[in-house]
Formats: structure tokens, C-alpha cells, sequence
């Protein structure tokens, strides 16, 4: 990989993706580099938002358990779809990445600017580097 980008962002978590959408709207041809395959970090990946869209459904069996009853609701058979909570679960971070990478490729193209998001082991390896990179500006933004 040989590009050359104005500024290279390691991490496409919350700091990456912001300081990439702002280098664009200044004019600057970047290069996000992530090593999944989505924008977001881990904690819209892997962590905070797939867990609280668990633990809400979650709740809501509870609720539907336990405390409808109480408010007048009563419910039989009652089960737990663990498939469909997946579902769902994919579903919430799929659509929060998506929006997250629409945002800033609309900002990069908006502004006349590039944004390369990168999603090899590789370019993050080479990035940290700079080899090929931006010869100016890196900000590491990923968690170690």
C-alpha cells in the first residue's frame, strides 16, 4: 500500500471516526485505519451496545415474566427466543455502524476531501509506521 493521505487515523472507534469526519470537513485526504470490519470501536462492536441491547430484551422477558401481572397483564406461554434476540441484537449494531460510515464518507465526499477506511491488519501495522502513510500527521486512536 502506497497511498498518500494528508493524515492517518489508527482506530475507528469514537476518537478515530470523529478526528477522520473533521480532518475531511478541513480538507484533508485521510486514511482511517481499522482492523475490524466496521467503524465504531469495540464498545459499538463488541461491548457497551450489543450488551445493552441484550440486557434490555432481556428486561423485557422479566417484565413479561414477572411484572405484568401486577398491572393487570397476564400472559401464558411465555418463552425466550434466543435466536431473535441475537437477531435483533446484530441488527442494533448494524444499523448504528452503517449510519457511522455514512457519516463520514457523506462528510469526506461533501467536503472534497478523501477518506480511506482501511480494514487490514496490515495497513494498521503499516500505518503505525507511516510507511506509505501520511509523511505529516498520525493520530493513534485505538485502544492498546
Amino acid at each position: 500500500m502506497s497511498e498518500n493521505f494528508d493524515i492517518v487515523i489508527i482506530g475507528g472507534g469514537p476518537g478515530g471516526y470523529v478526528a477522520a469526519i473533521r480532518a475531511a470537513q478541513l480538507g484533508m485526504r485521510v486514511a482511517c485505519v481499522e482492523n475490524r470490519d466496521k467503524l465504531g470501536g469495540t464498545c459499538l462492536n463488541i461491548g457497551c451496545i450489543p450488551s445493552k441491547a441484550l440486557l434490555q430484551s432481556s428486561e423485557k422477558f422479566e417484565e413479561a415474566t414477572h411484572s405484568f401481572a401486577a398491572h393487570g397483564v397476564k400472559l401464558n406461554g411465555v418463552a425466550l427466543d434466543l435466536p431473535a434476540m441475537m437477531a435483533r441484537k446484530d441488527k442494533v449494531v448494524g444499523d448504528l455502524t452503517k449510519a457511522k460510515e455514512m457519516l463520514s464518507h457523506a462528510e469526506a465526499e461533501h467536503n472534497g476531501a478523501g477518506t480511506d477506511v482501511k480494514k487490514h491488519a496490515e495497513a494498521v501495522r503499516e500505518a503505525r509506521t507511516a510507511q506509505g502513510y501520511a509523511e505529516e500527521a498520525r493520530i493513534i486512536a485505538e485502544r492498546f
